[in-house]
């Protein structure tokens, strides 16, 4: 779910420089080797906590919600375009400089004069939650002014990744308009940036491929359907797939898998991300227990013994789904968000930052950067089976993340050295991780919390 955003955070959001090449269009992606780059990402920008996401040291941040409408709010007159760009776009750029940050931005096609709705078929706005017509496509008289917002932006901005659309396959009605759109943007930023990344879809599939039975047949096979329509008309107009991990850890592995079978089908060896990731437990009114349910009504009330236990739950199944989504080979995820929203349609989501809106650090903060700190610039991921993960390296020694899930801890064994450094993560507010060093691992009492474990020579 794409969240809201604020007009202080666009007012502050935009201005970098660009490079200029002719088009030079590949089939494939190139990323860079794993081990030059950060597998980790964080959703959100709020100008006063830069330097506070900066001691992350993941080294990318996410704008979702940017729409046309935001950057040129009335159609141009006489051929004269009136963008919106202010002296604090160009302040923040010098601060997302002083702080080694780059610019992910999701970039919706979202204009009340250059792109066609139809009112008759509504659709959920992601930023708020009201109904609004479902997009038809850019209207055709306009084409020309997306080439034009596009240079302009990039002409201003110099994004690391572009994304088109969130949820795209919940707004649009039309995949091939999709596509075409898709299509003169990727060539307009490719122009103007060629080293931009271009990613589509913040594909939402929910928990669909865990429980099909709560969802609408014909809603959700439609949905799918535009996914796949998209990739059977879209090469080569993106880089990367992305999709919402936004509901239960156990969804994570189906939807990856069912994602990757429809790119490969389509010849398509494209990296997969994750541009949002939800970093808590899923409350479900409706499915969900009796306990999460009513965990959901008192962070409607916003009871404080209800916040503190959502932020214990958040610090430990954050660390949780990062390792189940690199394991199933995810190269990059956006962890949500850097600051909690003091307002959202969707309770779960107000509390789901790294930081209270008052700027302080939560427990996911400091497990974030545990796990940033020890495992940057890993190989991939392997599942060992019963909770216990292995972050490989090209030339270091592994780490191991593990959680025991009820079973036996026969799966340790595998883990011979002479003593090993547990990494314990924090689950309470002014609690921070703490590391000891046994010569065993057998009479340690695991739980369902994971835990960071180094083998030492």
């Amino acid at each position: 779910m794409m969240k809201k955003l604020t007009s202080f955070v666009f007012i502050v959001l935009l201005a970098i420089a660009s490079c200029t090449n002719e088009e030079n269009l590949s089939l494939t992606a190139n990323p860079e080797p794993m081990q030059n780059r950060s597998a980790f990402g964080i959703d959100g920008l709020n100008r006063n906590y830069l330097s506070d996401i900066a001691l992350l040291a993941d080294g990318i941040s996410g704008i979702n919600g940017i729409s046309w409408d935001d950057i040129e709010p009335n159609p141009p007159q006489n051929g004269v375009h009136d963008y919106r760009l202010t002296s604090e776009m160009i302040e923040l750029n010098s601060a997302l400089q002083s702080n080694s940050r780059k610019l992910q931005l999701n970039f919706r096609l979202s204009s009340n004069w250059a792109i066609q709705r139809d009112p008759n078929q509504p659709v959920t706005n992601p930023e708020d939650g009201s109904r609004e017509g479902g997009i038809l496509g850019v209207n055709p008289t306009h084409e020309n002014d997306l080439v034009a917002v596009i240079e302009h932006i990039l002409s201003n901005l110099n994004i690391e990744v572009l994304q088109i659309g969130s949820e795209a396959e919940n707004e649009w009605l039309d995949a091939s308009a999709y596509v075409h759109a898709l299509a003169i943007i990727y060539q307009t930023a490719k122009r103007i940036q060629p080293d931009i990344t271009i990613m589509i879809f913040g594909f939402n599939p929910a928990n669909y491929f865990t429980h099909p039975d709560r969802f609408n047949t014909q809603l959700i096979t439609n949905k799918l359907n535009f996914v796949t329509k998209v990739l059977e008309l879209g090469a080569p107009y993106f880089d990367v797939f992305s999709f919402h991990a936004s509901r239960e850890l156990e969804a994570i592995e189906p939807t990856v898998t069912w994602i990757k079978e429809q790119m490969q089908s389509y010849g398509y060896t494209k990296p997969v991300w994750v541009d949002d990731m939800y970093s808590a437990p899923w409350l479900d009114p409706v499915y969900g227990s009796q306990n999460d349910r009513e965990l959901y009504n008192q962070l409607i009330s916003e009871e404080p013994q209800a916040i503190a236990m959502f932020d214990s739950l958040q610090a430990g199944y954050m660390i949780k789904k990062l390792t189940v989504g690199f394991a199933c080979g995810i190269e990059k995820i956006f962890v949500s968000t850097d600051v909690d929203f003091e307002a959202y349609y969707i309770p779960n989501w107000r509390y789901v930052g790294l930081l209270k809106s008052s700027g302080q650090r939560k427990p996911a903060y400091y497990n974030l950067k545990l796990l940033i700190d020890k495992t940057s610039g890993f190989e991939r991921v392997n599942s060992i089976g019963n909770g216990l993960f292995e972050f490989k390296f090209f030339n270091n020694n592994s780490i191991y993340v593990y959680w025991s899930e009820g079973n036996s801890t026969d799966v340790l064994t595998a883990l011979q050295a002479n003593s090993y450094t547990i990494h314990q993560f924090a689950y309470h507010i002014n609690e921070a991780p703490n590391s000891s060093v046994v010569t065993s691992l057998e009479n340690i009492n695991f739980d369902s919390n994971p835990v960071l474990i180094e083998l030492n020579e």
